[in-house]
């Protein structure tokens, strides 16, 4: 496939790390009822080139975006018939802790999101402004995506919960505040969660807790 010389689009700088690629297999382009999907080991068979020196990159280090290596294996492709490989984002599949505001700024709204139910292999993307430009998509409590409706994340901090005092009351409410040093937790505020100024009432929806989603690179 040709690329065009103008315009932003352009070749990703893609880690196996950060890719998921899907199988399907069938005898033929006639059968269809038998639609069996299967996960391949990424790392072992998406491989990255990188720049050489001479060509004015770093050599063995910086990744030359758009062009990979598919090493497929002889134990998985050894059928006559038709093979279709997704490659797509990594999905990394978790659930919101809670849904709070910052005790400092009351009005900026976030998720919260525990790092102990991340797959230990994504754990290394949870860090102060790691998650920046991440899509997180939504799941129905029966597990069914909602279609077409995701947020973007605009900043992720390690945070703690702090328990405040009401104005007018004797009620004490949780709220976060950002730390410098790991936590267990991160904030992460998403776009968009203001309500216009022409109808101030009406909060977009960003999650509640408990709620299964997905995050997508």
């Amino acid at each position: 496939m040709a690329l065009g010389s103008y315009g932003i689009v352009r070749p990703a700088d893609v880690s196996p790390q950060d890719v998921e690629i899907i199988l399907n297999y069938t005898p033929s382009r006639d059968v269809t009822n038998e639609f069996v999907l299967k996960k391949l080991d990424t790392a072992s068979i998406f491989t990255p080139y990188f720049h050489n020196s001479d060509t004015g990159g770093n050599a063995n280090v910086e990744i030359l975006g758009g062009l990979y290596n598919l090493k497929l294996p002889a134990n998985e492709f050894n059928k006559i018939g038709v093979y279709t490989l997704y490659i797509r984002p990594a999905e990394i599949r978790m659930r919101i802790e809670d849904c709070g505001v910052l005790s400092a700024l009351p009005t900026v709204k976030g998720i919260v999101l525990n790092l102990n139910n991340v797959p230990q292999e994504f754990r290394n993307k949870f860090t102060n402004q790691g998650l920046v430009g991440y899509r997180v998509e939504y799941l129905n409590s029966d597990g069914t995506k909602i279609p077409n409706f995701y947020r973007i994340i605009t900043s992720s901090f390690f945070c703690e919960p702090v328990i405040t005092d009401q104005v007018n009351t004797s009620q004490k409410v949780i709220r976060y505040k950002y730390l410098e040093n790991v936590s267990d937790l991160l904030f992460c505020t998403l776009s968009p969660s203001s309500s216009p100024t022409n109808k101030p009432n009406a909060t977009p929806f960003i999650g509640q807790p408990n709620q299964r989603i997905i995050s997508i690179q």
